[in-house]
């Protein structure tokens, strides 16, 4: 489902809590602050991460947020990364310069019908650019395969570094997990499995993202399995990824319950690499022998 960020000012979360629902309703992920920052976490970086992880950003605008440093250096970061921007005008207030060219959408004396529009028009435009724009013909075709996948990382940003990382782990994981699946239904991936007792489950995947070719370790798919239903564990890996970081860009633990991402720039020397490499083996270590 397409992530949504909405940025907002914390005087209308009321109105926001609406807007939410409602895109949720419509089948969209949600990154919402008061919903998806957790006590004690760094909000700075938490809401970096949001931005960096939607598809698209809508803006609940009004004349609080006409005002906010936060909603303005939200939308500065969202242009930054070229992702697509929406406003929902929930009462009569002026636009900034910083989004005056954005067209918006008036919910201020009808929000369901306002949110109909401006609901539709998320949809159509994230369905052009999967698309138009995450696929290249020339380089990939709309089914990731062995054959064409690593070609397309290749034309990424650092893709050579990024390409090197991911066929190097694609051959690792042919030797250490029990399948691996090409797919993505937006950027192309491939999914490195084990087969337990009764399931198979995903241990990491390497996704192409346009502006960031990255890997994840899907722990929120272990919180249910033995030994990594204890937080603790979870934690523990964190802390292993932590260790191939750089010092100010740290996970918190919170992402013990999410999908930890790295860039896989990162691990573009050997030593890290194969830091990554026994994480891995050490998570498949404890799912087999649990």
């Amino acid at each position: 489902m397409p992530n949504i960020f909405i940025s907002h000012s914390t005087k209308d979360n009321d109105k926001t809590r609406q807007i939410t629902n409602m895109l949720k309703d419509a089948g969209f992920d949600v990154w919402v602050d008061f919903d998806s920052i957790r006590d004690g976490t760094r909000w700075v970086r938490e809401i970096e991460a949001g931005i960096d992880g939607a598809d698209a950003v809508v803006v609940v605008w009004s004349k609080s947020a006409q005002q906010s440093e936060w909603v303005e250096k939200e939308c500065l970061y969202t242009f930054n990364l070229q992702k697509p921007m929406f406003i929902a005008l929930i009462e009569p207030a002026r636009l900034r310069l910083y989004v005056v060219n954005i067209q918006y959408t008036d919910c201020t004396t009808d929000l369901a019908g306002g949110m109909k529009d401006l609901i539709g028009a998320i949809q159509h435009t994230l369905n052009n650019e999967l698309t138009i724009v995450n696929y290249p013909v020339e380089k990939v075709s709309p089914n990731p395969t062995e054959d064409n996948f690593f070609e397309y990382v290749e034309q990424l940003p650092d893709g050579d570094a990024a390409m090197w990382v991911a066929k190097d782990l694609y051959l690792w994981a042919q030797h250490n997990t029990d399948e691996i699946e090409f797919g993505g239904s937006k950027n192309p991936a491939y999914h490195a499995k084990v087969d337990l007792d009764d399931k198979q489950v995903t241990v990491f995947s390497i996704w192409a993202y346009p502006k960031t070719p990255s890997t994840q370790i899907p722990l929120d798919y272990f919180s249910t399995i033995a030994p990594f239903d204890k937080q603790s564990q979870r934690i523990a890996v964190l802390n292993k990824m932590n260790d191939l970081l750089p010092a100010n860009q740290h996970f918190t633990d919170d992402n013990a319950d999410r999908r930890p991402t790295l860039p896989l720039q990162y691990l573009s020397t050997a030593e890290k690499l194969e830091g990554y490499k026994q994480i891995i083996a050490d998570i498949i270590n404890n799912l087999r022998t649990k």
